[in-house]
C-alpha cells in the first residue's frame, strides 16, 4: 500500500534534482561565456570569432565545441549573443 507513493516520491525527488544539476550546469556556462564575450568591446576585430567561441562554451563547456552537450535538446544555434551593436538597432 506504501510501496506506490512512496515510489513517486522517490522518482519526484530524483527529477527534481536532476533539474536542478541541469540549471546549475547551465548557468555556470552562460556566465562563463558572458565573461568570456566581456573582455572584448562589440567593435573590435574577432569579435564574430568570439562570440562563436562563446556560443560553444555556453553549450559544450569548452570553446572547442567538443565533447557532449551540457543540457540536453541545447545546441549553439539556440544560443542568442544581444550586444551593444544589436540592442541598438533594435531600438531605431
Amino acid at each position: 500500500m506504501l510501496l506506490v507513493p512512496l515510489l513517486l516520491l522517490s522518482f519526484g525527488v530524483v527529477e527534481y534534482g536532476r533539474a536542478i544539476y541541469h540549471y546549475n550546469t547551465l548557468v555556470k556556462s552562460v556566465r562563463a561565456a558572458a565573461r568570456l564575450l566581456s573582455s572584448q568591446s562589440p567593435d573590435s576585430e574577432g569579435y564574430g570569432e568570439l562570440v562563436a567561441e562563446a556560443r560553444c562554451l555556453a553549450v559544450h563547456g569548452n570553446v572547442d565545441c567538443l565533447g557532449p552537450v551540457l543540457v540536453p535538446k541545447l545546441s549553439a544555434s539556440s544560443v542568442k549573443v544581444c550586444d551593444r551593436k544589436k540592442i541598438g538597432r533594435a531600438h531605431v
